[in-house]
């Protein structure tokens, strides 16, 4: 997304409706500080939950521009799950589904993120919840077949499968869902890695 295209999604956004000078400050401030700043921060996500963000963390930063970067989903999520329901986040990237899902709601979640790097910060996220006890995360994708795939390796959060193999790749393993679930309730809401409920 360029410049011109990321101002015009964060002053239309639903949630900066009546607040777009305070959403283009958030913006200038982020972008200035990820340039001086080499460390993640911690924000809080909603009333409930935080999200540590950085530079070239595309979702996670549209959350922190924004509220909540996929408004319309996000927000069926958080007035659809209860807190006894079971979330299943296909490509949880860094987790902000996972998140919303069990450290706002309080719902169980199982989460498949099949790049090492940003299974790592989702983890981190886990733990600054404190939902290690309501998450199972698994360092996954998902697919039709138990084998392995191509990722891209040098796109930080944006990483995606690669149909060959070659320097700027890692191989990841895939499982089936199914396989997953078997002993485990049916999920109520199932989020796949496109960001789509």
């Amino acid at each position: 997304m360029g410049l011109i295209s990321t101002i015009n999604f964060i002053i239309n956004h639903p949630l900066n409706k009546n607040y777009k000078a305070a959403a283009l400050l958030r913006f200038l401030f982020w972008q200035l500080n990820s340039r001086l700043n080499k460390y993640p921060i911690i924000y809080s996500f909603t009333e409930k939950s935080k999200l540590i963000i950085g530079k070239g963390m595309t979702g996670a930063t549209g959350n922190y521009y924004c509220g909540l970067h996929e408004f319309e989903d996000m927000s069926f999520l958080l007035h659809f799950l209860k807190s006894d329901d079971l979330f299943i986040d296909i490509g949880a990237n860094v987790g902000s589904y996972t998140i919303l899902a069990s450290a706002h709601v309080g719902a169980k979640s199982i989460s498949f993120e099949p790049h090492p790097a940003t299974f790592q910060r989702l983890m981190d996220n886990i733990r600054i919840n404190n939902i290690i006890d309501k998450v199972i995360p698994y360092n996954e994708g998902l697919g039709n077949s138990e084998t392995n795939l191509f990722f891209t390796d040098k796109l930080d959060t944006a990483n995606y499968i690669s149909e060959k193999e070659n320097a700027d790749t890692i191989k990841v393993k895939v499982s089936k869902l199914e396989n997953k679930l078997a002993s485990l309730n049916n999920p109520t809401l199932l989020k796949n890695g496109c960001g789509r409920l």
